[in-house]
């Protein structure tokens, strides 16, 4: 799906970004970290934040998107269209699925957005909340990346829980699919609907609406400071048209698709790539097996300074190896100053 795309056109002239893999967990008020076209969820605006006393702008319930309701995408190549329509099936169940069997006839694969909405924040009332909030320093290096204008905050989210294929052939004329295929692949968890020729349109209703599309804003800070949402520049605010004109600067990406990383199931911590959390939790478990390995230490101290297979330990500067050997050979001291003793006890009882 290129940028000559009518329905990538029109997301990005109203800022959209693009999501190459739609999922239900991208939310407004989240902070993304932008490196070259990488793009990173680090977290929620609380995790980065601390509240002052303004509260977080309130997301909007959902609307509905007419700009976008009811677009189709343009004819794609088939391998193209499964590929995007197996990670939004993906997403529904949970489970990777292969329909390239269902769409056997097809040369060409096109897709409608159904019942898309929107839903977004005031930036006027982010604006208020960034300008009284303080940054958490317990975040950490990432406090860098806001200095540096590395960091988003998404202010607007698209989603729908329906989309529908047309299979095209090569000519244009419909494809038929193969429905039952179809409904072996995604059980139950998937609504299917088909219609056309030789049901050539199928609609895949899920339970959860997937994101597919949304707009961030660039912050701007100074010395810890809020000093506001990036203004556009003027020429780039003309480029937009009339109606279309944007007050902040908002992300764009090179490529028709952004893939995000880092949101799983369960929230994450702030911390860029990897969390915070997940650091702190690799210490942890790196000093309970140091503890662990310092208990045996104690324990073969007290006896033959040998394995349970009655070979000597190796040195060693990895683990607690070296520790092992150091007590081991502390323990031999040991025995000897008492070995020492007692014959110096022997030979004063023998003079007296």
């Amino acid at each position: 799906m290129g940028s000559s795309d009518p329905i990538l056109k029109l997301l990005k002239d109203f800022s959209y970004a693009v999501v190459r893999l739609p999922r239900a967990n991208i939310r407004p008020l989240q902070i993304l970290e932008k490196r070259g076209n990488d793009l990173t969820i680090l977290g929620d605006v609380t995790d980065l934040f601390q509240v002052g006393g303004v509260t977080p702008p309130v997301v909007s319930a959902d609307e509905q998107a007419a700009f976008i309701n009811g677009k189709r995408t343009r004819d794609l190549d088939i391998h193209v269209g499964l590929s995007l329509l197996g990670g939004i099936i993906g997403a529904m169940t949970g489970s990777n699925v292969k329909l390239d069997a269902a769409y056997k006839r097809a040369s060409d694969l096109a897709f409608e957005f159904d019942d898309v909405k929107v839903n977004q924040i005031n930036q006027l009332a982010l604006n208020k909340f960034l300008n009284g909030a303080q940054i958490d320093t317990s975040v950490g290096p990432i406090a860098k990346a806001l200095e540096e204008d590395r960091l988003y905050l998404i202010t607007s989210t698209l989603k729908s829980k329906k989309f529908t294929t047309e299979a095209l052939q090569s000519d244009g004329t419909s494809a038929g699919v193969e429905v039952p295929i179809i409904q072996g692949a995604v059980g139950g968890s998937v609504g299917i609907q088909t219609s056309g020729t030789g049901n050539s349109k199928v609609t895949y209703a899920g339970d959860t609406p997937l994101v597919f599309g949304f707009q961030a804003v660039r912050m701007e800070f100074e010395n810890g400071a809020f000093k506001g949402l990036k203004q556009v520049k003027p020429e780039e605010a003309a480029l937009r048209g009339p109606g279309k004109k944007a007050e902040f600067e908002m992300l764009e990406t090179e490529g028709p698709f952004v893939s995000l990383k880092g949101e799983g199931p369960h929230k994450p911590s702030i911390g860029g790539l990897e969390g915070s959390t997940t650091r702190e939790a690799k210490k942890a478990a790196v000093r309970k097996a140091t503890s662990k390995r310092g208990a045996k230490v104690v324990s073969r101290g007290a006896g033959s300074g040998r394995s349970s297979s009655g070979k000597t330990a190796r040195t060693s500067v990895k683990g607690g190896t070296r520790t092992r050997a150091s007590t081991r050979i502390a323990a031999k001291k040991g025995v000897a100053k008492t070995a020492s003793s007692k014959s110096g006890t022997k030979r004063t009882t023998r003079r007296a």
